[in-house]
């Protein structure tokens, strides 16, 4: 099996499981002190490993394609965790602010570079 693929498969498992059924199992069955302290120990993780993945997964498809814009694509497998991750601290200093408008841009920025990598991980294994 191609290892790009195969670690896509797993990128693509975690960032849905994570997304579609942990995040919001815990947001209608904790309170919300639990849920944010669940929350503030779990998605760092995540991003983390999204970026080993996507480190690995970059080095992998870079031996296969040379085609370059393939291989910005590839770079994006761990600048997009990566910047999500950076991003966290900021997070939740706007939460705990109650900074609501400032909250939902960098919550919408992190939402919206996960979707970004999962459509990145499905291009590119399609590719």
């Amino acid at each position: 099996m191609n290892t790009f693929v195969f670690l896509s498969g797993i990128a693509v498992g975690i960032i849905l499981f994570q997304s579609a059924l942990i995040a919001p199992t815990v947001l209608k069955t904790l309170d919300a002190k639990a849920t944010s302290n669940f929350l503030r120990a779990i998605w760092p993780k995540f991003f983390v490993v999204l970026s080993v993945i996507g480190g690995a997964a970059a080095i992998a498809f870079w031996k296969d394609d040379i085609a370059v814009v393939n291989r910005i694509l590839a770079v994006l497998l761990v600048a997009l965790p990566v910047f999500a991750y950076a991003i966290i601290p900021a997070t939740n200093r706007a939460a705990d602010r109650e900074g609501h408008a400032r909250f939902k841009v960098l919550h919408r920025l992190s939402v919206l570079s996960t979707l970004a990598l999962l459509a990145d991980y499905v291009w590119l294994a399609l590719a």
